[in-house]
């Protein structure tokens, strides 16, 4: 499983560009896709066939991105070769279901046996931005906690939001609200000292 992009989305020849600036441009950036691509290899890794890819089931029209499984089950694959379907959910930046490219609303949880799916999400036009989520598994149960950064414009604030993986939709459980408005980013950023020194030199 990936995040990825329909051929024909990426026709205006420009992707990463149009994230620069003081706001990206959602009539250039591609719609991205949660995507299930199976590759046959044969014995001893002499060839390789491409079985399916495609949009995930469940999720076909939902504008996704920065797609995370718990990491107990990474950590289990990459030690033992264990199937990737034994992580039972998937959890990823949610924007619409309108098959159309837009900033990060939300979260979403997919259950990659089923293909259903559940989310929360901030108004439209609600002046928020949902930042890459952070899972973290439980410490009493095969569960996981969810942690993701929220820009709110209105504000001119941010907050940590707090959500239980297993009933995301009812959205965040906690929120930490931060002295001042962190700026979007792809997967993170580094801040000097203290968040009063991103105030001072935003």
């Amino acid at each position: 499983y990936s995040a990825g992009w329909k051929e024909e989305g990426l026709a205006s020849g420009s992707f990463l560009s149009a994230w620069a600036g003081p706001a990206p441009d959602f009539q250039v950036i591609a719609s991205t896709y949660y995507c299930k691509t199976v590759v046959r290899v044969a014995a001893g890794g002499a060839s390789a066939v491409l079985v399916e890819h495609g949009v995930a089931k469940g999720l076909e029209t939902a504008c996704i991105d920065h797609p995370h499984v718990d990491p107990r089950i990474e950590a289990r694959v990459a030690s033992s070769g264990a199937e990737a379907g034994a992580s039972r959910y998937c959890f990823m930046s949610y924007s619409n279901d309108d098959d159309v490219s837009g900033p990060p609303l939300g979260w979403l949880r997919l259950d990659l046996a089923t293909g259903a799916t559940a989310h929360w999400a901030t108004p439209r036009r609600g002046g928020q931005i949902a930042e890459e989520l952070v899972v973290v598994p439980k410490a009493s149960s095969a569960g996981s906690w969810l942690l993701g950064m929220l820009s709110d414009a209105r504000r001119d604030q941010s907050c940590l939001c707090i959500l239980d993986g297993d009933r995301i939709e009812e959205g965040p459980v906690a929120r930490v609200w931060l002295p001042a408005r962190m700026a979007h980013g792809l997967h993170g950023w580094w801040a000097p000292a203290s968040v009063e020194d991103v105030r001072g030199n935003g």
